[in-house]
C-alpha cells in the first residue's frame, strides 16, 4: 500500500469517526433549533479535530529551490517528539548545505519533549520551528521528495517501528528511547542518546552520499547505525 492509499485510508476511517461523534455531540445539544443545532456542533467539533488531521502542508515542509539542490533526510519513529527531533537538529546543522533534514512519527505526540527541547537549546541548537508530525504529511501534495528515511525507534526493545514504503534509501539506527527513562534519569538518557546519534550523524556527513549509489548509501547508513558511544 502507498503512503497516499494509507492517507485516504486513514481519512476515511477518521471521517466515519467524525460524523459519529458529530451526531452525538448534537444529539446533547438543544434540539429547538436543529440548523443552529448542526452548526453549533460543527463549528465546536472542528475546533477539536481539524488541528490533528494533516489535510495541510505545514509550511516548515514546503520546499524552496536551495531544497531541492540536497539530499533529503527524514528521520521516522513513532511519537516524533524525542529521538527523531534530535537527530533532525544535529542533520540540519552539520548538514548545512548538503542535507535537507526532516523528521516524522507515525504516531505523534502533540508536541516535542521538554527535555529533548532543553538539551538542543543547551548545545546551541536553534529550537524554534520543531514541531511533532505525522508521516502523513509527506504524503500531501507539495511534501519534500524524499532521499533517504532513517528510523530510530528501539527495535531490540521490541518497540514498533514504522516502515516507508517506496523508493528512498532505508536505513535503521536504533535508539533507546530516553523520553521512557525515570525522572531522575531523564537528563542523563536524553544526553546519551544525543552522543549517539551525534556521533552517527558526524559519519553519515563524513560521506561522499552525493556521488553514493543507493545501495552503498544504505549499506554505509546501516552500518553507522551500529556505531554506539
Amino acid at each position: 500500500m502507498s503512503v497516499q492509499d494509507a492517507t485516504s485510508n486513514s481519512f476515511s476511517a477518521a471521517l466515519s469517526g467524525w460524523v459519529l461523534a458529530l451526531k452525538g455531540h448534537a444529539h446533547n445539544l438543544d434540539r429547538s433549533d436543529a440548523s443552529v443545532t448542526m452548526g453549533k456542533a460543527l463549528d465546536e467539533f472542528e475546533q477539536d479535530q481539524v488541528a490533528s488531521s494533516p489535510q495541510f502542508l505545514g509550511s516548515d515542509l514546503m520546499e524552496d529551490s536551495a531544497a531541492k539542490e540536497r539530499t533529503s533526510v527524514l528521520v521516522l519513529c513513532t511519537g516524533n517528539s524525542a529521538r527523531s527531533i534530535l537527530c533532525e537538529a544535529l542533520l540540519r546543522e552539520r548538514g548545512a548545505g548538503r542535507l535537507a533534514a526532516y523528521s516524522a512519527g507515525s504516531q505523534p505526540k502533540a508536541e516535542p519533549h521538554n527535555e529533548a527541547l532543553r538539551l538542543l537549546a543547551s548545545r546551541g541548537h536553534a529550537i524554534n520551528g520543531f514541531r511533532s508530525k505525522s508521516w502523513d504529511e509527506f504524503a500531501l501534495p507539495g511534501a519534500p521528495e524524499l532521499d533517504v528515511v532513517i528510523t530510530v525507534c528501539d527495535s531490540a526493545a521490541s518497540e514498533s517501528c514504522p516502515v516507508w514504503p517506496g523508493a528512498p534509501v532505508t536505513a535503521h539506527w536504533g535508539i533507546p528511547d530516553p523520553a521512557g527513562a525515570p525522572q531522575d534519569r531523564l537528563e542523563a538518557e536524553f544526553a546519551i542518546a544525543y552522543k549517539r546519534l551525534s556521533r552517527r550523524v558526524d559519519a553519515f556527513v563524513g560521506l561522499p552520499f552525493e556521488e553514493m549509489g543507493a545501495e552503498e548509501l544504505k549499506r554505509k547508513l546501516n552500518e553507522i547505525g551500529q556505531f554506539d558511544l
